[in-house]
């Protein structure tokens, strides 16, 4: 589970115009999820889950709003905490909530401690940009892994932009002055 800014302006229920919904395997039921408000306007989303990469399609507790044509979302990782090297929050757009849908993902990976012998992370400190083109299709790294999130916590925010069939993933420290992770032409 973690901590999500908003990235907005403030005031109001940052939970306005946005649904929660299980994405599931119905052969393997997950325990459901919860998305709340937070009193600084962050928002808390608790989930359990198997994956958002793994060939059983995606598993996991989604809050979303539905957007047509062109978007800019930003929003501001400030805990990821889990006991689980693959725990992961982000920004993703979907096609549809088919546990298949084609779709794009900007996403940190949980805080972890294990790093290979070049002293990079292991799956976990990461941010990542990714996407399935097709459905039934396996998730293609548009963006090398970045580590470093751990250093970044709370100050960690990721930017997923559309224009036309331009996606774009960004990530910054302060939502300010953003560096372009990946983009992709669809």
């Amino acid at each position: 589970f973690g901590d999500f800014g908003s990235g907005g302006t403030g005031g109001g229920d940052p939970l306005e115009g946005l649904t929660s919904v299980d994405i599931d395997d119905p052969a393997a039921p997950t325990e459901p999820g919860t998305t709340e408000a937070l009193p600084d306007g962050g928002i808390r989303m608790t989930g359990t889950g198997f994956s958002i990469f793994d060939a059983a399609g995606d598993i996991m507790h989604f809050t979303y709003e539905e957007i047509t044509g062109d978007f800019d979302k930003r929003v501001q990782i400030s805990a990821i905490d889990t006991d689980n090297n693959w725990g992961r929050g982000g920004i993703m757009a979907r096609e549809s909530l088919d546990n298949f849908s084609p779709a794009f993902k900007a996403i940190v990976s949980g805080l972890n401690s294990n790093l290979n012998a070049e002293g990079n992370p292991q799956g976990a400190n990461q941010i990542r940009f990714a996407a399935r083109f097709n459905p039934d299709a396996g998730w293609t790294t548009i963006s090398r892994a970045l580590g470093g999130v751990a250093d970044a916590m709370p100050n960690q925010w990721i930017r997923l932009q559309r224009v036309g069939n331009y996606f774009a993933m960004y990530a910054s420290a302060d939502g300010e002055s953003w560096a372009l992770i990946g983009e992709k032409y669809t």
